[in-house]
């Protein structure tokens, strides 16, 4: 009987052993990804991220997310032991995940959630997810609600420009800024846009990169960013203040660039 348990325990390492070390390619997928990250090398960074990956975030979509969770300056990192592949016989091997730890350069400790793909026999990332505290998923609600703010602002002027109607945007401004300011005036500080047909709606589909979110001390609320549309783009500038509880524009600027 012992033997035979012997024997079982012989063959689980063994079957750990080979686990652990198929998994052990993916760690050092993961490993080069973060070292050029760190390396401010994303043309290299960008090699081991998987063609859905690339698809559905772009460069500057990546270099916003690891440093605002501190992902790109880290301390430490470490994989443990929760890694897994598929195991289903249609699938095997092709597709996989880790989760370690990782410190950043405050010193706080997060866990790291990896997944990854096989293309053309490598491992290439598929999707990478840091898990966020209380805090942080505080932080991201309010940086989406910003976002979206900024977007709406940036599509009504676009669809004022379309219809060559600035009472569009006069419409939705704040009181405060209709009674400093007219159509007519606005069709003059917009005129080059209405005059060039700018078409800014198609960016409603594009997801902006905030740069600049802050509530001065007489509770201006500013909020820039630009929309990364490859060799130029799109740069903006948006006040707001509170009016009956809601933030309206008060300014907006942009800019090709």
């Amino acid at each position: 009987m012992k033997k035979f348990l012997l024997g079982l325990l012989v063959i689980g390492l063994g079957i750990f052993g080979a686990y652990y070390y198929v998994t052990l390619s993916m760690v050092n997928v993961a490993d080069s990804f973060f070292e050029s990250v760190k390396a401010k090398n994303m043309a290299q960074a960008e090699q081991y991220l998987s063609k859905e990956f690339k698809e559905n975030t772009s460069t500057a979509q990546l270099i916003q997310y690891l440093s605002v969770y501190k992902l790109n300056n880290y301390k430490e990192l470490n994989w443990g032991y929760k890694r897994t592949i598929d195991l289903n016989i249609s699938n095997f091997g092709k597709s996989g995940a880790l989760e370690g730890t990782i410190v950043n350069e405050d010193n706080v400790s997060s866990t790291l959630k990896m997944q990854f793909k096989q293309e053309s026999g490598v491992w290439k990332i598929f999707a990478l997810e840091k898990v966020l505290s209380k805090e942080e998923i505080e932080k991201q609600k309010l940086i989406q609600a910003y976002t979206t703010l900024a977007r709406v602002s940036i599509y009504t002027l676009g669809k004022a420009i379309q219809e060559n109607n600035m009472t569009i945007l006069y419409n939705n401004i704040a009181k405060k800024w209709q009674k400093e300011t007219s159509v007519k005036e606005l069709e003059k500080a917009y005129g080059v846009l209405i005059e060039k047909k700018v078409n800014l709606l198609p960016l409603n589909k594009v997801s902006p990169i905030l740069t600049k979110v802050n509530i001065e001390k007489n509770g201006l609320l500013v909020v820039a960013g630009y929309y990364p549309l490859g060799k130029t783009n799109l740069y903006f500038a948006t006040n707001y203040i509170i009016e009956n509880k809601i933030w309206k524009l008060v300014g907006l600027a942009i800019e090709f660039r």
